[in-house]
């Protein structure tokens, strides 16, 4: 298996991790890729235009993150809702439906331009006291990490992210989900599908495990193309 990722700073612990596994890696610049024989034995590891922009190159549909799934409605505590751009209060939070097509954020401080059309998902505001990422292959809880720039001594409930874990129903089989606290209690964040998932060295998370991850996501979307 071949290893892709971009030069630069924002990869360097995705290939630390690759490195440190001992993954056949090389570094090829965004305007550098191209079309291969064997999708299934190169693997891209970078952001989502990286991603996105070797998987058109080779054919291949990129599923969009189902990063609110209706099982795990239960966990988000607070209303999330569908709607367009131009329907979202400006005081409230919105996240475009299409990965990454703008920075989620409050409205009312987005500078990006967003077409009024743009679907969204739409919930009031939430203040999170800490925020965890948690990485999860083939069901099981391989590592978290904390993500926020807090400083206190918050501790992730790892009986509630068992919950979420075990209520996905129709969860691929490599992807991180995000788990925030608040005075109510911990709540889930988001889910992020593992096609481009970063790695966090901070926590638990071991090099192994994030490279099992993101492979054997990659496969099972190159499988389904």
């Amino acid at each position: 298996m071949q290893y892709l990722v971009q030069p630069g700073q924002a990869c360097r612990d995705e290939r630390g991790a690759l490195l440190a596994e001992g993954c056949r890696t090389s570094v090829v610049p965004y305007e550098s890729l191209l079309a291969v024989a064997d999708t299934a034995e190169v693997v891209p590891v970078s952001s989502v235009e990286y991603v996105r922009r070797f998987a058109e190159l080779n054919g291949i549909m990129l599923p969009d993150s189902d990063t609110y799934p209706e099982s795990l409605r239960w966990a988000m505590g607070r209303n999330i809702y569908s709607c367009s751009f131009a329907q979202v209060p400006p005081d409230s939070f919105c996240k475009p439906q299409r990965t990454k097509a703008f920075t989620g954020g409050i409205k009312g401080d987005i500078a990006e331009t967003v077409a009024d059309s743009e679907p969204v998902w739409c919930s009031e505001r939430v203040e999170f006291s800490a925020e965890f990422r948690a990485y999860v292959v083939n069901g099981r809880i391989v590592g978290y990490s904390r993500y926020d720039d807090g400083d206190d001594e918050a501790e992730l409930d790892l009986d509630f992210l068992a919950r979420v874990v075990s209520s996905y129903s129709q969860a691929p089989v490599g992807y991180a989900t995000d788990i925030g606290i608040t005075p109510a209690g911990p709540c889930l964040v988001e889910i992020n599908d593992g096609w481009a998932l970063g790695y966090s060295r901070w926590g638990n998370m071991k090099p192994r495990d994030y490279v099992q991850l993101i492979t054997e996501r990659w496969l099972q979307i190159v499988r389904n193309k």
